[in-house]
């Protein structure tokens, strides 16, 4: 019983265990450390989304979330006649516009979605026109 008994004034026991198998100073019981969570989908699209990038603006430079620079582009595009992006756009413009105000204001609203259907039909029939449908073997009606 001698052998097991450890020398000097430490007592083992409960709680208490051998020093030769205590963790030493600055050794962790978990070396590795606690696994790091997988990111999910919707947080790295958070992330990327509101990530900062720079774009130039009037001539400037400015720093702008990358969702910004994005919805930025799209609006440009759609105005310089781009009809897909005017397509991704109308439901977007439709939903931001949804009535919640007054009548007057409602009307008003549906005016301006009106008009960029007519838009978006004329740029669309611009680009795609009739002839291309009977080529490809497609029934224009």
């Amino acid at each position: 019983m001698s052998n097991d008994q450890p020398t000097g004034d430490y007592e083992v026991g409960y709680c208490k265990p051998p020093a030769h198998t205590q963790f030493k100073p600055g050794q962790s019981g978990n070396p590795k450390g606690r696994p790091k969570r997988e990111v999910s989908l919707l947080d790295a699209l958070s992330n990327a989304c509101g990530r900062p990038v720079k774009m130039r603006e009037g001539g400037q430079e400015i720093i702008v979330s990358s969702l910004e620079a994005m919805i930025t582009r799209q609006v440009t595009e759609a105005i310089q006649g781009d009809a897909a992006a005017l397509r991704l756009l109308l439901p977007v413009i439709e939903r931001w516009l949804q009535p919640t105000q007054s009548g007057a204001e409602t009307l008003h609203k549906e005016v301006h979605v009106d008009r960029l259907r007519e838009k978006i039909n004329k740029i669309t029939e611009r680009q795609m026109p009739s002839d291309s449908i009977s080529k490809r073997g497609g029934d224009p009606n």
